[in-house]
């Protein structure tokens, strides 16, 4: 595995993973994706073996700002990207363009991410807006919704994304 992708749990995560992977044109093979949320980044185990990482719909935590903090510095030079949408982020992080794309009046982060797929970034803001998804996003909603803790689950759910791209 060469390069990484981390996500939020939820289904505009989930879509952000694929549209990253997408954007970056990472080949799957080579790609893991690990799920998780801002209060979690402390238990992320990050492989050796990573050697780009991109950051997905993962908010700055400001419970515990040093955790986020901490997180960005381990990730260290691997970081080649983080996409977030959320508020809250500090001034300098966020201030950060090379390397952070925070927007956070953006609907969704799957939204920001140039796929190249309109309908996929229609469907991760729709995700978080709570509208009418496509079919195809629909049947992936429920999946998720099945066993929320389930990442095999969410993982199925990004190769179907792939898939439905090609």
């Amino acid at each position: 595995m060469k390069y990484l992708i981390i996500a939020d749990q939820g289904l505009d995560g989930v879509i952000s993973a694929a549209s990253a992977i997408i954007y970056y044109d990472f080949p799957l093979g080579e790609t893991e994706i690990l799920f998780t949320q801002p209060f979690a980044l402390d238990r992320v185990e990050i492989p050796e073996e990573a050697e780009r990482i991109v950051v997905v719909d993962v908010g700055f935590n400001n419970e515990n700002p040093e955790m986020t903090r901490a997180f960005i510095k381990r990730l260290g030079s691997k970081l080649l990207g983080w996409f977030d949408h959320h508020s809250g982020w500090p001034e300098d992080i966020a201030g950060n363009p090379a390397l952070f794309v925070i927007i956070p009046q953006a609907k969704s982060c799957g939204g920001m991410i140039p796929s190249g797929d309109p309908e996929l970034r229609a469907n991760a803001n729709i995700a978080d807006t709570h509208g009418e998804l496509s079919p195809w996003a629909q049947i992936i909603e429920e999946d998720l919704k099945v066993n929320p803790l389930d990442n095999e689950a969410r993982l199925a759910a990004v190769h179907k994304i792939l898939k439905r791209t090609k």
